[in-house]
């Protein structure tokens, strides 16, 4: 899957349908800003946002800490290489 596919994918469907985060536009919300911070996330829009990731893109996230996700998921730009890391080691067999 292409990284702005991915994205598209973050930004419309889990933070926009799922978390509801209706501010979000194309362009205002940098792929490095801290989406905690930018978008006031609360434990349970973190959590949710989890359970999203995990629903559109098909991966098992239960073997992670929870503090182990808080930083990959903490950009969109550190959401998408981690997603794009998870396909790479399912095509590789791991």
């Amino acid at each position: 899957m292409e990284k702005e596919q991915i994205i598209s994918i973050i930004k419309e469907r889990i933070l926009v349908k799922r978390l509801k985060c209706d501010d979000i536009e194309e362009g205002n919300l940098g792929y490095d800003e801290l989406l905690k911070e930018r978008l006031s996330l609360s434990s349970i829009d973190e959590f949710e946002l989890i359970l999203g990731i995990e629903d559109e893109f098909q991966l098992d996230l239960s073997g992670y800490q929870e503090e182990e996700l808080s930083e990959h998921f903490s950009t969109i730009n550190k959401m998408t290489l981690f997603i794009q890391k998870k396909f790479a080691a399912a095509a590789a067999g791991n």
